[in-house]
């Protein structure tokens, strides 16, 4: 009950301050828009790639380095995510498996020391 609360204290908080900086946001906002009548997607999206030009970002490093790096960090997210995605199939065939009744294919088991002399004692057993 405890928990409820405070998050629905937490929570109560927050959407006060969203609707206090959006109403004090206002005025400015209309006036943004009254400026603005005739804006196309194409002029905002030039006027975001000019601000990311004169980032620091962008300044500081060499077009190749932050190329490379996007890249490194796409494809460490993609082998992350696609090791999550494999469990999950697995676990799914796992499940299906079992609803199904059939047998489940068990991790193989670490080799005993005695497993030769296990193998001599069937094959005598069999003569």
């Amino acid at each position: 009950m405890i928990f409820f609360l405070t998050v629905f204290v937490v929570w109560l908080c927050s959407f006060g301050g969203i609707i206090y900086i959006v109403t004090k946001k206002l005025p400015q906002l209309k006036e943004v828009v009254a400026h603005q009548d005739n804006v196309t997607w194409k002029d905002v999206m030039k006027a975001w790639f000019v601000s990311l030009q004169r980032s620091s970002v962008a300044q500081n490093n060499h077009p190749e380095k932050l190329l490379h790096r996007i890249l490194s960090k796409t494809r460490i997210f993609m082998l992350r995510s696609e090791r999550v995605v494999g469990t999950w199939l697995e676990r799914l065939r796992t499940r299906t498996q079992e609803k199904n009744g059939k047998k489940v294919p068990q991790k193989p088991k670490s080799f005993s020391e005695d497993y030769w002399g296990r193998l001599r004692k069937k094959k005598k057993e069999e003569k």
